[in-house]
């Protein structure tokens, strides 16, 4: 991104301003629950977006990213803290004052599979909040969904079929479709490329990034990605256990992360950019490494995938050795000794 749009952007308004939000959930432990817990999903979380530019939130699963695009969008309500969009204090306001707002604050939901409805067709979906919000009679509904539906890259005839008719990348359209018919200026982009196939994945980013130019949108993008995050942000927040532990220019955060977790994250770029380059034409070998060392957590998910996925399964063998032994080089750069044995354990197995 150039230096003129950088400083443009800088000098927009900001639209959405996040004040020390703090989120606790009570957990209930023991026997017959008596025990009460309390799990702080965030703590003290405070940013700006401007107009017109996209803040990219990085981190490992159960950073609190998600938490915090739906506490944003009181889609969770906050423990703390306040939200205030466009001048206005949104953080207490009842569920009908709310509803003014919400048209135009939308969400892009993760899994295209789990979040379009199965039994709805696709012109009741993406015309859902243009009945709930009352923004068109009920005969021009047709006309706008195909309009929405032409806007992502879809033809006007699939209006009348259904979610399981489509695959993964057609079915996010289909949920980029419905963020955008009420004609929102802010969208919170929970990673909308996460559960898509690596060939489709640069489809949606740059889907996303046609139509905030288009239409002027601003864009929370929750990733953990870190290649698509540097891609399509301005502005990046590292999370960790609930807290932005680092906030930089996109360009600037690559350049010189200072944060330890945000280094330690950079660490093994990379490598999982090499693996990405030798494995690109094979997405079980390339989700396998993603999901391994951008997300710790799905660790589990994986081993499975590279053990037992009908693609990686195909592989020849050399291949599948050299992806578990680049998982444990990794590991170990990474300082994770104990998943680095793992690693050349399950290599060994296919000598």
């Amino acid at each position: 991104m150039s230096e003129a749009v950088e400083l443009s952007k800088s000098k927009r308004q900001v639209l959405l301003r996040v004040d020390e939000l703090s989120k606790v959930y009570t957990v209930r432990r023991g026997f017959l629950g008596r025990k009460k817990e309390l799990a702080r999903a965030l703590t003290g979380v405070s940013f700006d977006v401007r107009a017109g530019e996209t803040v990219g939130v990085v981190g490992e699963s159960g950073s609190g990213k998600s938490t915090l695009g739906k506490v944003v969008l009181r889609l969770v309500e906050p423990t703390y803290g306040r939200i205030v969009f466009d001048g206005v204090d949104i953080t207490r306001l009842s569920e009908r004052q709310l509803s003014k707002h919400r048209k135009r604050m939308q969400i892009v939901f993760q899994d295209p599979y789990s979040s379009l409805n199965p039994r709805m067709r696709v012109q009741d979906i993406v015309t859902e909040g243009l009945e709930t919000f009352r923004l068109a009679p009920k005969g021009e509904l047709a006309d706008r969904a195909a309009r929405m539906l032409e806007r992502v890259g879809l033809d006007r005839d699939v209006l009348d079929r259904y979610p399981s008719e489509f695959s993964g990348g057609q079915r996010q359209r289909i949920g980029i479709a419905r963020a955008l018919a009420a004609n929102p200026d802010f969208i919170v982009a929970d990673e909308p490329v996460s559960a898509l196939d690596v060939s489709i994945q640069a489809q949606i980013v740059n889907l996303l990034e046609d139509l905030q130019e288009r239409f002027g949108l601003t864009y929370l993008f929750i990733a953990h990605d870190l290649s698509v995050v540097k891609h399509i942000s301005d502005r990046v927040a590292v999370m960790y256990a609930g807290q932005i532990v680092e906030w930089a220019g996109s360009e600037a955060l690559y350049v010189l992360p200072r944060h330890p977790y945000t280094k330690k994250l950079f660490a093994v770029l990379p490598r999982l950019e090499a693996a990405l380059e030798q494995h690109g034409h094979d997405s079980a070998v390339v989700a396998a490494v993603g999901m391994a060392f951008a997300d710790r957590q799905l660790w589990g998910k994986a081993r499975k995938l590279l053990e037992h996925s009908a693609a990686a399964v195909t592989l020849p063998l050399r291949v599948r050795r050299r992806s578990w032994r680049a998982l444990a080089q990794m590991a170990r750069d990474s300082g994770d000794e104990a998943r680095a044995l793992d690693c050349e354990r399950a290599a060994a197995a296919l000598e």
